[in-house]
């Protein structure tokens, strides 16, 4: 059973999907901030990057998109729809310069800017429209051979019939033939918009603007069985309802407006879940944790039996843990939006046997996330390689910044390492220091430090130097830094 819950105020719309009373994912969408991904433009090409078969491409957005060889359509290009791509050069595709259809398929991430793609993709209720490619699809999600030979006969009807591609959703399931035409003429009619937008329009410009964060949140999980959809303001109720009474009627009975006291989110028990976002340990029931440590090419994530100390043999206890942890990570995972590569460093285990188990329980776990994410084997040091499909930073991204004092290392200098710092200052300006009374300026944390553990320092560069060292403790001064003055 699905409950989506959206909790809105000044500042931000929060929107958590519930399966059985747990929170399984939760989007966060700033007030001024709107998701990027799925916006169609009409871009010009700023430059050609033939070493990396890339071009930048400006969109109106300050920054330049980026546009790989392999992201750019070649039905615009050549008649024949096979992919070719690799017998040519992007110089021999397109030109500085240029106007070109392009669609955002990534968030920028960091100092990236955003990804584009011209294999432009338009998503309706039951169909996704692929315009500029000649292709047919049914969701793998469908699994009943009857089903999918009925829907992939009709997807090539509309594609002989339009000469463009089709894919069929997972809510296209048991769905008569009259209303996946109805889809498939609104779907026309957008794109239909888009080239006449484009034609009269002058670069860069956004042709076409994907749907809002809620829209978007419940146009997706029309297909499963979602028993309510709460919001707590009237305006998103409205907007809302008209939405889903002329798009997806399914839901007609299921929205309502909360209007309790209890905050929304404390109401379901769910605030509590999302502050772990901000933790890098995770406890385990058992007594073990996992750590996850993100790094801009990957995310690492460390299992560790923590306090638990196992019932039965060593073997046992370490099988044990890890079972616990993949199921966390599959969790806090899809939780989290984690997404590119993921490494994850189980405890070793000794039998394959174990290790096949534990592949298994990953494959199930990760089989409940609807983003695409392909695993990889544990190794015989218990290292799983997996990957999942990302298109926007991570939900943590957008609630935490990097710590303005350790610079996101997530370390300081130790009172050893600082004083030394100092030591090696005064040496290297002695002549300007010696004989004089010297205050040396630091934070307090330092500053306790050092008079506790640090003295002899401080004593020793009085009396090898003949120098006067106060020490003054001031919170305006950062915890790593120092200043010498003279007095």
């Amino acid at each position: 059973m699905v409950k989506i819950l959206i909790n809105v105020n000044e500042l931000e719309r929060r929107i958590a999907i519930l399966e059985n009373n747990n929170l399984v994912e939760y989007y966060v969408e700033k007030s001024k901030v709107d998701s990027l991904v799925g916006n169609i433009y009409k871009g010009k090409v700023l430059k050609i990057l033939p070493g990396m078969d890339a071009a930048f491409v400006d969109i109106g957005l300050g920054k330049a998109g980026f546009l790989y060889k392999g992201d750019i359509s070649f039905k615009e290009h050549f008649e024949n729809n096979e992919d070719i791509s690799k017998y040519f050069n992007i110089q021999d595709i397109i030109k500085q310069g240029q106007d070109i259809l392009v669609q955002i398929v990534k968030e920028p991430i960091g100092t990236k800017g955003v990804r584009l793609t011209t294999n432009i993709t338009i998503p309706g209720k039951y169909l996704v429209l692929l315009p500029t490619l000649k292709h047919t699809g049914v969701s793998k999600k469908i699994t009943n051979k009857e089903e999918r030979e009925r829907l992939k006969e009709c997807l090539e009807k509309f594609n002989n019939e339009h000469e463009i591609g089709f894919i069929a959703r997972t809510a296209s399931e048991n769905v008569e033939i009259e209303k996946l035409e109805e889809d498939k003429e609104f779907l026309l009619k957008i794109w239909n918009k888009i080239k006449n937008k484009y034609k009269n329009s002058k670069a860069p410009k956004l042709i076409h603007k994907e749907l809002g964060l809620m829209f978007r949140i419940v146009r997706d999980f029309y297909s499963l069985d979602v028993d309510e959809i709460i919001l707590n303001d009237k305006h998103d109720y409205t907007e809302l309802k008209n939405f889903i009474s002329n798009y997806l009627p399914k839901f007609k009975n299921k929205i309502k407006l909360y209007d309790g006291i209890e905050p929304l989110f404390e109401k379901f028990n769910i605030e509590h879940e999302i502050n772990k976002l901000y933790k890098r340990k995770i406890w385990l029931r058992s007594g073990g944790y996992i750590i996850l440590d993100k790094t801009e090419a990957l995310t690492a994530i460390d299992v560790n039996t923590g306090r638990y100390v196992g019932e039965k043999e060593l073997e046992d206890t370490v099988f044990q843990t890890n079972v616990e942890a993949a199921k966390e990570i599959a969790y806090q995972v899809r939780l989290r939006n984690i997404g590119g590569l993921i490494v994850i460093d189980f405890i070793d285990m000794n039998e394959k046997e174990d290790r096949e188990k534990l592949y298994e329980i990953l494959e199930q776990e990760f089989s409940k996330d609807r983003s695409k994410v392909k695993i990889q084997k544990v190794s015989e040091l218990g290292i799983v390689e997996m990957t999942r499909k990302r298109t926007q930073e991570d939900i943590t991204s957008s609630m935490i910044m990097p710590c303005p004092i350790c610079e996101g290392r997530g370390y300081i200098k130790s009172p050893e390492t600082l004083c030394a710092e100092i030591y090696r200052t005064i040496l290297k300006n002695i002549n300007l220091y010696k004989n004089k009374k010297i205050n040396l300026v630091v934070n307090p944390i330092m500053a306790e430090k050092i008079m506790e553990e640090e003295k002899d320092i401080i004593d020793l560069l009085e009396k090898n130097f003949n120098i006067n060292l106060q020490i003054e403790a001031t919170d305006t001064i950062p915890i790593e830094s120092f200043e010498i003055d003279l007095y």
